[in-house]
């Protein structure tokens, strides 16, 4: 399933202090989907001079892709506990200290966050769409939908990242769909984005320049609280 967490783990151990300074190497192949064998032998043969202790790192949700080039050992990604879960949900749902004044929520959270199956991605997004409200109603309507219980369907997006999007005000979502045209995964400079946005127009406004400029900030700022962008360095 999409978004246990492979590919953050791939850069936890890409970015480990302990392999700076060695001989050998890491090479991390991030999201595979190609299941021939015999470009996989190809880039296999390209390496094999490496220092005793190279290793290469694959993250797949193709099983194939992972039976054909697994060479030591083959790890299942799981879920997280249930009480990682909930630890996750509370910080993106509620501001510190804030759930205590909120039980009639927590009850209902708890119910949503174990339909969530232990999927970081998934809490993450519920817990960010549902820190803008406070109203019972609109969590139960999310529990009593049973939005999170929609099955995921392969290469879809997860049901609740797909509510997060369909939540978002029109001019949001015009200016997040504009990052479909960049490259997947692709770290991008802030005041970079919002100049293409300004370019296209995608708000409107009589104010002079400077004012529409904040007006995008202000969209950006909003897409990053709402966990569309991770923010990096």
């Amino acid at each position: 399933m999409g978004g246990l967490g492979k590919t953050t783990l791939a850069q936890l151990a890409f970015n480990d202090d302990r392999l700076e300074g060695v001989k050998r190497f890491l090479i991390v192949l991030d999201d595979v989907w190609n299941g021939n064998y015999v470009e996989w032998v190809g880039l296999r043969n390209l390496v094999t001079d490496g220092a005793k202790g190279s290793k290469i790192l694959v993250t797949t949700r193709n099983k194939n892709s992972a039976l054909m080039m697994v060479t030591v050992s083959l790890y299942h990604l799981a879920g997280l506990p249930d009480d990682y879960c909930w630890s996750l949900f509370e910080k993106w749902a509620f501001r510190e200290g804030e759930s205590a004044r909120y039980q009639n929520l927590v009850i209902i959270g708890l119910q949503l966050v174990g339909n969530c199956r232990g999927v970081p991605i998934a809490i993450r997004a519920l817990g960010s769409l549902l820190s803008w409200e406070r109203e019972e109603s609109y969590w139960l309507f999310l529990k009593n939908n049973k939005i999170l219980d929609i099955p995921q369907m392969e290469n879809d997006i997860l049901p609740m990242l797909r509510l997060s999007y369909d939540q978002l005000p029109p001019n949001l979502k015009e200016c997040f769909a504009y990052c479909s045209l960049l490259p997947k995964g692709q770290e991008f400079d802030k005041d970079t984005l919002i100049q293409l946005w300004m370019a296209q127009d995608f708000t409107q406004s009589s104010n002079s320049y400077q004012q529409l400029e904040d007006i995008v900030i202000l969209y950006f700022d909003e897409l990053v609280s709402r966990s569309f962008f991770d923010v990096v360095g």
